[in-house]
């Protein structure tokens, strides 16, 4: 700044004025890139923060989605449950003791027949010559 240029680069020293004027422009220049980069630092900071808050937005919208569907299933769970008891209530009900003792000799003869039928393929498969 103790100097300027005029022509053909030949340099001569500035004037007092001058050179008051430039060290004006020059502080003025740096106030304002100073107010601006604060402008800037003070924006980042809270777009940073807006961003840290949408962040924290979506997480608690996912949890609450994740749970209301884990309560839509317990509820479906329940109501299945409650189904299956009514309709069992209603099969008890229906079922006398002379029905009940029917039923469970019905059970049991089926389970006879299908351990006969395994006992007679494995002797088959045996006359077969399959069976090891």
């Amino acid at each position: 700044l103790a100097t300027w240029q005029r022509g053909w680069g030949k340099e001569k020293p500035l004037t007092p004025r001058t050179r008051k004027k430039k060290i004006a422009v020059a502080r003025r220049q740096a106030e304002e890139e100073r107010l601006r980069l604060a402008r800037e630092q003070e924006a980042a900071a809270w777009l940073e923060e807006e961003a840290r808050r949408l962040r924290e937005e979506a997480e608690r919208a996912r949890l609450e989605r994740e749970l209301a569907e884990r309560l839509e299933q317990e509820r479906k769970k329940q109501e299945q449950q409650a189904k299956i008891d009514s309709h069992m209530v209603k099969v008890r009900r229906g079922l006398t003791r002379a029905s009940f003792e029917r039923l469970l000799e019905a059970c049991s003869r089926l389970q006879r027949r299908v351990m006969e039928q395994e006992m007679l393929d494995v002797l088959r498969e045996v006359a077969e010559g399959r069976h090891a």
